[in-house]
């Protein structure tokens, strides 16, 4: 049914989505990866589908493809803390010493510069 689907509905990024999704609910996280690119294929600035795709190969423990693509998240949404989580692991867990001590004080200077900017319009309420 779902290779049916697919040829039906093969130009539509969201049915992309929805599919990897089951995919994941399934923990069939390799399909899952593969329709998260597709998805991506068809809409590439979708930056929800780069961070599920990031995400998929992340817990299918594929670091060293799955950092690079943590870090294009960043890039468009830098207090993503959920990313810079999982992109610091990605570094870690490939032993990069160096880009962890860099990019982890970036990390805490970009969420600290928004938690200051977050806490001062909450003052001013």
């Amino acid at each position: 049914f779902l290779k049916r689907a697919a040829r039906l509905n093969s130009l539509e990024p969201g049915y992309w989505d929805r599919l990897a999704r089951l995919y994941l609910a399934k923990q069939d996280l390799e399909q899952a990866e593969n329709a998260y690119s597709k998805a991506l294929d068809l809409q590439p600035q979708n930056i929800r589908f780069l961070q599920s795709l990031a995400a998929s190969k992340y817990l299918q423990e594929k670091y060293k493809k799955a950092e690079p693509l943590f870090k294009q998240v960043l890039q468009k949404e830098p207090q993503n803390a959920f990313v810079w989580k999982c992109y610091l692991d990605c570094v870690q867990k490939q032993n990069k010493t160096e880009l962890l001590q860099k990019e982890t004080e970036q990390c805490l200077q970009t969420i600290n510069s928004q938690f200051a900017s977050d806490w001062g319009n909450l003052a001013s309420i």
